[in-house]
């Protein structure tokens, strides 16, 4: 069974990398533009992975981890920023501009460490 991810990405650019490398990769791909969309979408679907844009409007990547957290919703996160700043030390982050490999690799480390 393929491997569900849901990706918080505002920039339509990033979401088409994503789309193209993830999808091209055999993961299957729900993609929202924050993270107040991403929480309407957890309320009625489950995922094996997000992927969590740090900087976004509407909601931000620490708002929507809160959010997470206080919900109590068991899906791993991996942060994905061109942002230097302080993250959660319990979540992976990729940092922008990654490359095909280093998307992949992070994806795969993170899936295979929630297990």
């Amino acid at each position: 069974m393929n491997k569900t991810i849901l990706v918080v990405e505002d920039e339509e650019d990033v979401r088409w990398v994503f789309k193209r490398i993830l999808m091209n990769h055999g993961y299957a791909l729900f993609i929202v533009n924050n993270g107040k969309q991403a929480l309407e979408i957890l309320k009625t679907k489950s995922f094996d992975l997000i992927i969590l844009d740090w900087l976004m409007p509407v909601m931000n990547g620490l708002d929507f981890l809160k959010e997470v957290e206080n919900k109590k919703i068991g899906i791993p996160v991996l942060i994905c920023t061109g942002a230097i700043d302080d993250f959660p030390e319990k979540y992976p982050v990729l940092e922008k501009p990654f490359s095909l490999q280093q998307l992949l690799d992070s994806v795969e480390k993170t899936l295979s460490s929630s297990v």
